[in-house]
């Protein structure tokens, strides 16, 4: 497993460097091992929240993209429990909010925004 942390800390990789191991590894057609990248780094994210050190809307957009490339991976019940958590978050999110005030994460939000359907619907 390799250690994920954020940009600038001295004794891990940032998440951003596994995200993009994670993608070349895809793209060389190495879906195993990218998808191994990607769940240490849904593991890490899991870890940091505990501690407070990430906000629930990332790890939500962790727990998503992992269970898409799990689903890809013919992996479905493992892509199932990856959802039922991500989903977990958010009705956590729905009922209390944020754990903590995070600045900028907007980026986040968009995604889970963009991913739940909600943009395609016609106005009111």
């Amino acid at each position: 497993m390799v250690r994920a942390q954020s940009a600038g800390d001295a004794d891990g990789v940032s998440f951003w460097f596994l995200m993009q191991w994670a993608a070349e590894l895809q793209a060389a057609g190495r879906h195993d091992e990218a998808l191994g990248v990607f769940t240490d780094g849904v593991h890490d994210g899991r870890v940091r929240l505990e501690v407070g050190r990430i906000p629930l809307a990332e790890l939500t957009w962790r727990l998503a993209h992992q269970a898409g490339m799990l689903e890809a991976a013919g992996r479905h019940a493992e892509a199932d429990r990856a959802r039922e958590e991500a989903l977990a978050l958010l009705a956590e999110l729905a009922e209390t909010g944020e754990r903590k005030t995070w600045s900028n994460i907007v980026s986040w939000w968009c995604t889970q925004f963009a991913w739940s359907g909600r943009s395609a619907e016609p106005a009111a």
